[in-house]
C-alpha cells in the first residue's frame, strides 16, 4: 500500500515538474541508464569481464551435474536389478551429488551477482562526468534516470545517446577503460 501512494506522489510530483509554469524555467530530460549499461563500449568490456567470472564458475558446477546425472543413470538402467541396499546407497550419492551441485549453483551466482552488481556502479561511476557534462552545456536541471516514473518523452528530452557518443569517443581515445 505506501508503494502505491509513493508512485502517486511521484507522479503528482512530475505532472507538477512538467507543468508549463515550470517548463518555462527548468529543463527535464531522461537518461536510459539502462542503454549505457549494456550498450557503451566500456560497458561491453566491463560485461565481457563478467562473462570469464562465469566461465570460471561454470566447470565446477558443470562437473557436479554430470555426476548427478550419471548417477540418475545408474539408477534407470540398473536400478531394477539392485538390491535394495544397493539401490538406497546410489539414492544416497544422488542426494548428496544433488546437494554439493546446488550448493555450487547457489555459490557461483552470488559471486556473479556481486561482481554483476559491482560493475554496474562502477559504469555509473564512470558516466557521470560525461552526464555532467551534457547536463552543464544544456543547462539541465532535472534528469530523470526510472523509466517508470515517465509516461511519454520527447525525443528531444532524451540526453542518453549523447551521453553514450561522448563515453564511447573516450573509450576509442583511451580515456576511458573497463579496468
Amino acid at each position: 500500500m505506501p508503494f502505491s501512494v509513493l508512485r502517486k506522489f511521484a507522479f503528482l510530483a512530475l505532472l507538477i515538474v512538467a507543468s508549463p509554469a515550470f517548463a518555462d524555467q527548468e529543463k527535464v530530460v531522461y537518461l536510459d541508464l539502462e542503454f549505457l549499461l549494456h550498450e557503451t563500449k566500456v560497458a561491453r568490456q566491463m560485461l565481457s569481464q563478467l562473462e570469464a567470472i562465469v566461465a570460471k564458475e561454470d566447470p565446477p558446477i558443470r562437473q557436479k551435474l554430470e555426476r548427478r546425472a550419471e548417477l540418475e543413470q545408474v539408477l534407470e538402467r540398473d536400478g531394477k536389478k539392485m538390491t535394495e541396499n544397493q539401490r538406497q546407497e546410489v539414492i544416497a550419492q544422488w542426494e548428496a551429488a544433488n546437494r554439493e551441485y546446488e550448493a555450487a549453483f547457489a555459490q557461483g551466482h552470488e559471486a556473479v551477482e556481486k561482481k554483476r552488481i559491482e560493475l554496474l556502479k562502477t559504469i555509473l561511476e564512470k558516466a557521470g562526468p560525461f552526464v555532467e557534462k551534457v547536463v552543464n552545456e544544456k543547462d539541465i536541471s532535472i534528469v530523470i534516470t526510472e523509466q517508470s516514473a515517465l509516461g511519454y518523452v520527447n525525443q528531444r528530452a532524451n540526453i542518453t545517446e549523447e551521453v553514450f557518443l561522448l563515453m564511447d569517443a573516450a573509450f576509442d581515445k583511451g580515456g576511458l577503460s573497463g579496468e
